[in-house]
């Protein structure tokens, strides 16, 4: 039924706070109050006042989104964030620490990977998401005050997929990458900055390739067709280059799944100090990541002081 035919009812509506833009946790709130005072009528009076007091309560929440006013205030004050992701809509992102979420690129970037982007030869890499969870280092993100990733604490780096294959060494505050790995990924890194259509034909098997950057992402055209999506130019440049390297470096690497390449790849680029894109310096800050009327969601992202590019994303 189209309400918005109903006289008066367009004028009434709060489009701000119904439809896409409802909020659950402020719906819910009001809805849990307008049965209290149903209940509260039911024995004050009657049942067909209580009854009426519900109906008239549920029509308001219906076209305004909320019953009492200042609701959202109310919500986001004093629910717990736990309570909030409840009635969440969208995928939690994993919290920062031993559960660190990476964003690898594409729909990745919004979600959970559900795309493959990259891969080795022409076999298409995954392409996880800002919401698409990896495991990394576990205190990647537990200092964002103008460090890089390299200055953090690697103390959980020992169970990662970057260790048990043997590409990163040190322990505590020092885990770093292999020396003769960086040094090839570096390299490859210069090389494909500079000729990354060509790198595209070859590692996504693309026959008019192009990378363009919009809506704040990174889209890989073939000719005017939308292959995929990574979440930077910088970050494509990053794993492309890291292809052939690991594939001299890990054994098997074209047939491992492609989730676990997802997971290496999106821990290499914690690894890097400067940007493939602009060879800026690489640092943690943090952003909104969507909000909606009872909370923002805060996410630590691993960018380019320089060109702003995002390499990772982390929560």
């Amino acid at each position: 039924m189209n309400t918005d035919r109903i006289p008066g009812v367009t004028r009434f509506r709060n489009r701000a706070y119904t439809g896409q833009n409802r909020c659950l946790p402020c719906t819910a709130l009001n809805a849990g109050i307008a049965l209290v005072l149903g209940i509260v009528a039911a024995v004050l009076t009657s049942a067909v006042v209580a009854g009426a007091v519900v109906a008239v309560a549920a029509v308001v929440i219906y076209l305004r989104g909320y019953l009492i006013p200042y609701t959202p205030t109310i919500t986001k004050r004093y629910f717990p964030d736990r309570v909030l992701e409840w009635f969440d809509k969208r995928e939690p992102a994993a919290d920062v620490g031993g559960e660190a979420t990476v964003g690898v690129g594409s729909e990745a970037v919004a979600g959970a990977g559900s795309e493959t982007v990259a891969g080795a030869g022409s076999e298409a890499a995954t392409d996880t998401g800002s919401e698409a969870a990896t495991d990394v280092s576990g205190e990647a993100t537990a200092d964002t005050d103008g460090e890089t990733a390299a200055d953090t604490d690697g103390g959980a780096a020992a169970e990662t997929p970057l260790s048990s294959l043997g590409l990163v060494e040190g322990s505590g505050e020092d885990v770093h990458l292999v020396p003769s790995f960086a040094t090839e990924w570096r390299a490859e890194i210069d090389e494909t900055r500079e000729g990354l259509p060509e790198r595209l034909a070859d590692r996504l098997d693309l026959s008019d390739p192009e990378a363009r950057t919009r809506d704040g992402v990174c889209a890989v055209l073939d000719g005017d067709t939308e292959v995929t999506r990574w979440l930077s130019e910088a970050a494509l440049i990053a794993d492309v280059a890291a292809l052939p390297v690991l594939d001299s470096h890990v054994d098997d690497w074209e047939s491992l799944p492609e989730t676990e390449q997802s997971e290496i790849l999106a821990e290499l680029r914690v690894f890097l100090e400067e940007c493939p894109s602009c060879e800026s310096r690489l640092l943690f800050d943090t952003e909104i990541d969507g909000s909606s009327c009872c909370y923002d969601r805060e996410v630590t992202v691993y960018r380019c002081s320089g060109c702003n590019a995002s390499l990772t994303r982390l929560r």
